[in-house]
């Protein structure tokens, strides 16, 4: 038993609001979800049909992943039943209320924005089966709890009556801010309990990965994130290997390139724009393999646990620092060793510098590739579809215009930088197309370089 679980097992089995925090890759997961379930089992005689369990979490693959567990421990209690709600087509709501309606399930995972659209459009799923929901489960509280998804999380305690009044709510997360502290003393009961098992004494996970940045002309960003994942690869069996991209169309080309490059190893993806099955089918993949990179945003950045992850790789900049340590955060768990390099250019070197000015030991490093590496990069290049890389060129334009301000640079020559990427990084044989719609929603116009017109 992890400390995390022995030191809130007991508690969770009490009607007390709990507020725990835990290194990652410390089984916070089964802290919450043993006793939940011990409890639906000593309350069987109460059964009325009635969802008894409500775990929430910010991601569909973090919902699949506690859905796996959930499944796992339910095989020897079928009289137990279990279902997973997320994100999708109008159809897929149809066919998840159809379920919830069938199914009767007595633990239910879901994401916010699914589970509020349920409780706010479904009066007589709320009505009959979450009317004495007793367990509420925030996993990844930090994230669950800021900006984005908190106007929600709070609107689905309005619909949970029982649970304020009679029930219990748990929060788990491995980092918990002062804001964090504070928005949950508002949603918690006055008497909660905070549990932390870090030690102002250990190291923190981030600190005992090794960390490297390298800095590189835009041209050579993919000639660099090849020499270094083959030297990786050579120096490390059985190991595997996270690759991170500011957008979900920069991780699709860098998977489309990287499968081109290397045939005798698992290349997988998983981004937002993948149907939730083939991103569920990547994740499990990539879980089960001995050998295997995955090239992703940042639907696996937090909470998702891989075992046996050597490396991760950035490629460009995340949006902040805390994203950064999450990410990071992938390898090195459960105190194994982890390595975790960043390649960024001249643009994003602000971002280096904030990283050097948080006290995380960074080491600047170079990286030499041969003119064969580059000719094998540029011929895999030439093997992914133009319009992938056109959708790659546009998501570009849309995330880094976000870094305006803090690049210190004009909308001029963001365009003019982005071009680049295209012609040079991409290998685009002319700047892709922005068309009027576009260009107005990113707020473009009179920008010179713009290659305007129907795409």
């Amino acid at each position: 038993m992890t400390p995390i679980q022995s030191e809130t097992f007991n508690l969770c089995l009490t009607e007390k609001d709990i507020l725990a925090q835990a290194k990652t890759g410390t089984g916070k997961t089964l802290a919450f979800l043993l006793p939940t379930i011990q409890k639906i089992l000593n309350n069987r005689r109460l059964k009325n049909e009635n969802v008894s369990a409500l775990i929430i979490a910010p991601t569909r693959d973090l919902a699949q992943q506690i859905h796996i567990e959930v499944q796992k421990i339910l095989q020897s209690i079928p009289e137990i039943r279990a279902q997973i709600v997320f994100g999708g087509t109008a159809k897929k709501v149809y066919n998840d209320v159809k379920e919830l309606k069938k199914t009767k399930p007595d633990i239910v995972i879901a994401t916010p924005g699914r589970i509020l659209d349920i409780l706010e459009n479904y009066s007589d799923v709320k009505s009959n089966q979450f009317k004495y929901v007793s367990t509420l489960v925030f996993d990844e509280a930090d994230r669950l709890l800021d900006e984005g998804f908190l106007p929600a999380c709070q609107k689905i305690l309005t619909h949970l009556s029982n649970v304020k009044q009679k029930g219990q709510i748990l929060m788990y997360s491995a980092t918990i801010s002062k804001d964090v502290k504070i928005i949950a003393r508002n949603l918690l009961k006055p008497d909660f309990k905070f549990i932390s098992t870090i030690d102002n004494s250990d190291t923190p996970t981030h600190l005992s990965i090794t960390q490297t940045s390298l800095l590189v002309p835009d041209e050579d960003i993919y000639y660099a994130a090849y020499s270094l994942l083959k030297n990786y690869m050579e120096a490390n069996k059985n190991h595997k290997i996270i690759c991170f991209l500011p957008t979900a169309r920069a991780a699709q080309v860098s998977a489309l390139l990287f499968s081109n490059l290397f045939k005798n190893i698992s290349v997988l993806e998983v981004h937002s724009r993948m149907v939730s099955s083939k991103r569920e089918n990547s994740v499990q993949k990539f879980r089960n393999a001995n050998e295997a990179i995955i090239f992703s945003s940042d639907v696996i950045a937090r909470g998702l646990d891989f075992p046996n992850v050597g490396l991760v790789l950035q490629i460009g900049i995340p949006q902040n620092l805390d994203q950064y340590l999450h990410r990071i955060g992938r390898t090195g768990r459960a105190e194994a060793k982890g390595s975790a390099a960043i390649i960024v250019t001249d643009l994003e070197q602000n971002f280096l510098k904030k990283l050097h000015l948080s006290n995380l030991k960074i080491v600047e490093e170079s990286v030499s590739f041969s003119p064969r590496d580059v000719a094998l990069v540029k011929t895999a290049l030439e093997n992914v579809p133009l319009e992938r890389k056109e959708q790659a060129y546009r998501a570009w334009l849309g995330f880094y215009k976000g870094f305006l301000k803090e690049f210190g640079v004009d909308l001029d020559t963001l365009v003019s930088r982005a071009n680049n990427y295209a012609l040079n990084v991409l290998g685009c044989v002319e700047v892709p197309k922005i068309n009027w719609k576009l260009e107005s929603k990113m707020g473009l116009k009179n920008v010179k370089e713009l290659n305007r017109g129907e795409h």
